[in-house]
């Protein structure tokens, strides 16, 4: 695969990333129930940190796979 398709593929898996990230936060929100307007409260804040956490856990474990991907390619 050439460098420019590999960067080309990596853009696209990242904006799919923030696609769902955005929907899934969106979906939680609706179904926890917070409004905005509810920013200063601690379990708000608590939620969304562990919220953060997990998500960041599985975007990464799917880019070290998408990584040992591309080094199989290079």
């Amino acid at each position: 695969m050439p460098i420019n398709s590999a960067i080309i593929h990596h853009g696209v898996y990242t904006i799919q990333y923030l696609r769902d990230y955005r929907t899934f936060v969106g979906c939680v929100h609706a179904l926890w129930g917070y409004p905005s307007s509810d920013l200063s409260s601690s379990s708000f804040i608590s939620f969304y940190s562990i919220l953060f956490l997990f998500l960041s856990f599985a975007i990464l474990s799917s880019r070290l796979y998408l990584i040992q991907e591309y080094f199989l390619f290079f």
